[in-house]
Formats: structure tokens, C-alpha cells, sequence
């Protein structure tokens, strides 16, 4: 059984919408390729980037934008290790205790990756310690 899309105006098997048991035929009416392509047109807005990171922040760190845009003034806009920016423009990572979920800072990619191996280097000492390896 086909549909057609309302966006690309194609023809599609019924698999290739969305079920919505409230529409006549339960399904969307745009299909599933067409909705992805609309969504990352979305998420290189402006809006949608910072819909995106807001959605983020939350779920990842129960963290708002705007305390985000605090602890960012609160650091001159810089990495709290090494003071710089990324590289990239993009920005930076929340850097957070992952026992605790504690939040000590914003980072630079750089330093947020060397943190990272620098834990799991100083877990394996502690572990090869406690196993007295």
C-alpha cells in the first residue's frame, strides 16, 4: 500500500511514514526521509542550534542555557585549563566529575580529551594499586 509524501510528492510504501493513530490513516503525511532533511535544515539555524544545546545542557547535565552562559562570562570565554577558545569556533564542553556529576568547568576540546585520558590513566593506577598488580 503507497502514499504520498505532501513534501517530496512521491509515492512511498506506507513504511516509510510515521504512525499517528490519530490521522485517518495512521500515518503522517510527510514521509520519514523528508522529516530528517527538514530537521537538519532546522538544526543549522541559529534557533535550532540553541534549541539543540538547550536540550542538551538539560539532558545531559540538568544545566540551562543560561547557567551555561554564566559559568562562560564567569571564565572571560576561555577554557578554565589552558584559556583558549577551540580552534573550531564551536563551543565549549561542559567538563563534569562523572561519579558526582558535579560540574567544575567549561573546557577547549583539547583539554577536555586530555582530562578524559588522564582520568582513565589515574582509574588504572588506582585499580592496579587496589589489585596490588
Amino acid at each position: 500500500m503507497g502514499k504520498i509524501c505532501k513534501r517530496c510528492h512521491k509515492e512511498k510504501d506506507i513504511s516509510c511514514y510515521t504512525p499517528d493513530k490519530r490521522l485517518e490513516d495512521g500515518h503522517k503525511g510527510v514521509c520519514k526521509v523528508c522529516v530528517l532533511v527538514n530537521v537538519k535544515k532546522y538544526q543549522e539555524t541559529e534557533k535550532g542550534k540553541r534549541s539543540l544545546m538547550r536540550c542538551s545542557l538539560k539532558k545531559h547535565h540538568n544545566m540551562t542555557i543560561e547557567q551555561y552562559n554564566q559559568m562562560l562570562q564567569d571564565q572571560d570565554g576561555v577554557c578554565k585549563i589552558c584559556g583558549s577558545v577551540n580552534p573550531n569556533g564551536a563551543r565549549l564542553s561542559v567538563d563534569h566529575d562523572h561519579a558526582t556529576g558535579r560540574i567544575r568547568g567549561l573546557l577547549c576540546i583539547t583539554c577536555n580529551r586530555k582530562l578524559a585520558i588522564f582520568e582513565q590513566e589515574l582509574f588504572a593506577e588506582l585499580a592496579r594499586n587496589y589489585l596490588c598488580i
